[in-house]
């Protein structure tokens, strides 16, 4: 992926990144995180959608922008 295109994932998505599975009890998490501002989130209608850049900030992990 270049670097001027973002991936945004669903709360689903999120889950299974961020915990290794997708459970109704891993989205309402996600959500949580959503709602107390420990992971930024964009909203479409109805849908959150999360940076992936932001789940590698929750990670730990360096991006090459990051340098």
């Amino acid at each position: 992926m270049s670097a001027d295109q973002i991936a945004l994932l669903n709360v689903s998505q999120t889950a299974t990144q961020l915990f290794g599975e997708n459970t109704q009890y891993k989205r309402r998490v996600v959500h949580r995180l959503i709602d107390a501002g420990e992971l930024e989130a964009v909203s479409v209608s109805k849908h959150r959608l999360v940076p992936l850049a932001e789940i590698k900030r929750l990670r730990g992990e360096r991006d090459k922008t990051d340098l």
